[in-house]
């Protein structure tokens, strides 16, 4: 089930400068780029996902011929 999948996977930030550095992301808590593979536990075994794109505030992963698009969390801009 894709949601559950989803569940499992958390933004925790992106690095997208402009220029010649390629964006990265850090989910859970691993530094990925596109074309990284991320593995997640599931069902009591581990799902591979790769990523295929970074953008500002989400990464969109892939597995199988699902995709799947995590959003970062918003965070209290009072805070």
């Amino acid at each position: 089930d894709i949601r559950k999948i989803t569940a499992s996977i958390t933004l925790d930030g992106v690095i997208a400068e402009q220029g010649t550095r390629a964006p990265e992301a850090f989910i859970n808590g691993k530094l990925v780029s596109v074309g990284s593979k991320v593995a997640v536990e599931y069902n009591k075994r581990s799902v591979e996902l790769t990523v295929t794109e970074i953008h500002r505030n989400k990464v969109v992963l892939r597995v199988g011929e699902q995709e799947i698009n995590v959003k970062m969390l918003q965070s209290d801009p009072s805070g």
